[in-house]
């Protein structure tokens, strides 16, 4: 089972390039496009809306399917999309390419994490979803900084290319070592629904949002402000990617643990964490001495 949880995770890791890989490599496609950083963002803010939009109805309506037949047509979606992306002539098509992914994304994290805790034992469900997790931060450690390293070599083009192939592989992983894992869903449609009269499900909700909001709005013009503010090169910009990704594997693996031990206590420090060093990165982006360990810091 620990092998099926890997390929999960190496399908996080796909997946997540594809909606994160574009971040380091923005301004290149701004310059290449004739388009500002700020329209350039919206291929990342599209994508995220298209999460938002489509994620509760598609997991609903996608519940009684076998998980492994599942992942492996998301991940077909996703090695698609991204062969569409690195042809597309025009920033409406690249946009279009971003959304198609983006609607199925919702769904692999919805079933991948249940599919994880199902495949172990109870007392290991915490570290099985932080393992798949593992993934996400892989994409920020490897997928960000590479596919920048990529476009740099071969144009942004190439990047996209890339993650497709990444995708082609995790679909194969699934397809040869992950058993059939029937649905396990036995109460309704409306029985499911009576879950948002709860408070506290609305409270988490808008909790959540603020805080991804908060990260991501930073995040996704992390390079260009490493180029603008800190002045560094695009080879600097890389290795800085790299250094984030990679303390955010330490951070994952510390969340998973601290998770299985006071749930509310680790998310607090999180929230809490997220906050000081947002404000942290504002105050040290001029200096690069202080912006690499506020970095490092903001990556864990």
């Amino acid at each position: 089972m620990q092998l099926a949880i890997l390929i999960l995770a190496l399908s996080a890791f796909a997946i997540n390039t594809t909606e994160f890989g574009i971040i380091g490599i923005l301004p290149a496609i701004a310059s290449d496009l004739n388009i500002s950083i700020d329209q350039a963002g919206w291929l990342v803010s599209l994508f995220a809306l298209s999460v938002a939009i489509a994620g509760p109805p598609l997991t609903l309506l996608t519940q009684r399917f076998d998980r492994k037949r599942l992942f492996i047509g998301i991940l077909a979606i996703f090695a698609l999309s991204n062969l569409g992306a690195a042809l597309s002539p025009t920033l409406g098509w690249l946009a279009l390419a971003r959304i198609v992914p983006a609607i199925a994304l919702p769904v692999f994290w919805a079933v991948a994490t249940v599919t994880a805790a199902d495949l172990v034992p109870k007392p290991q469900r915490s570290r099985a979803v932080a393992l798949v997790f593992a993934g996400l931060s892989a994409a920020t450690v490897l997928g960000v900084p590479l596919g920048t390293f990529i476009a740099d070599l071969w144009g942004w083009r190439s990047t996209f290319f890339v993650i497709a192939g990444m995708s082609i592989i995790a679909l194969l992983g699934i397809a040869i070592y992950l058993p059939s894992v029937p649905a396990q869903t036995t109460t309704g449609l409306k029985q499911q629904l009576q879950v948002l009269h709860r408070k506290s499900l609305w409270l988490g909700l808008l909790s959540n949002s603020l805080l991804l909001a908060g990260m991501f709005t930073s995040y996704t013009y992390l390079a260009e402000f490493l180029t603008e503010v800190t002045k560094l090169d695009r080879q600097w910009i890389s290795l800085m990617l790299l250094l984030f990704g990679a303390t955010g594997l330490v951070g994952n693996w510390l969340a998973g643990q601290g998770l299985d031990r006071n749930p509310l206590r680790t998310t607090r420090l999180i929230m809490i964490s997220l906050a000081v060093v947002t404000a942290l990165t504002m105050q040290a982006g001029t200096t690069f001495h202080l912006m690499l360990p506020v970095l490092l810091l903001w990556g864990l």
